[in-house]
């Protein structure tokens, strides 16, 4: 799966963080369509985004104590 090479991505540099993987569910995409002229589109897969939940967000951030924090809207899933 994607989420663990991003994982042993932020181990290996020593970055503190918080993240949470689930099985059998793949990570989210977003294709961006540009074309000249014209609105972007966006394709989206929301993958395991959806299991995502608030409760989870606030445990990292009071574990981690980030000194930078962005949320994304609507990131939080509904599961």
């Amino acid at each position: 799966m994607f989420s663990r090479l991003i994982i042993d991505a932020l181990k290996g540099y020593n970055i503190q963080f918080c993240a949470k993987v689930v099985d059998y569910v793949h990570t989210s995409a977003t294709l961006i369509l540009v074309e000249r002229g014209k609105d972007r589109r966006f394709i989206n897969y929301v993958g395991a985004n959806t299991y995502l939940g608030f409760e989870h967000v606030t445990e990292c951030y009071s574990e981690v104590k980030p000194k930078y924090f962005f949320l994304a809207m609507g990131a939080l899933g509904v599961r």
